[in-house]
């Protein structure tokens, strides 16, 4: 499911947020893979930055969205907030399962 508006400006602004992320879920899975304490806490770091561009996006454009689409970006954000409260908790393979299921809803949900 990607976003439903049609507003041309929200559309523009959703391309490039999608480009972010995943640039940003790319570096998060390459620290998740590295496993440190270090890049654990860094991995930490870009999880928050995620969650708090998904939520600058739905604030600029909550004129522009439908509510399918606010809530389909509150899922993708709930599931970056759960992997941030649960980082330290999950083994290696559940975090990386993780990021990959939250890199597969962020492209679900951003087209």
């Amino acid at each position: 499911m990607s976003l439903k508006t049609t507003n041309a400006s929200t559309l523009s602004t959703a391309v490039n947020l999608r480009a972010s992320i995943a640039r940003v879920l790319e570096e998060i899975i390459v620290l998740l893979q590295i496993n440190t304490k270090e890049s654990l806490t860094k991995g930490s770091k870009k999880l928050t930055l995620l969650f708090k561009m998904i939520e600058v996006f739905k604030e600029d454009e909550k004129e522009n969205l439908f509510s399918s689409d606010k809530v389909a970006l509150e899922i993708l954000n709930s599931q970056a907030l759960e992997l941030v409260k649960t980082l330290e908790e999950k083994s290696s393979k559940e975090r990386l399962d993780a990021a990959m299921a939250l890199k597969r809803t962020a492209r679900a949900t951003l087209g």
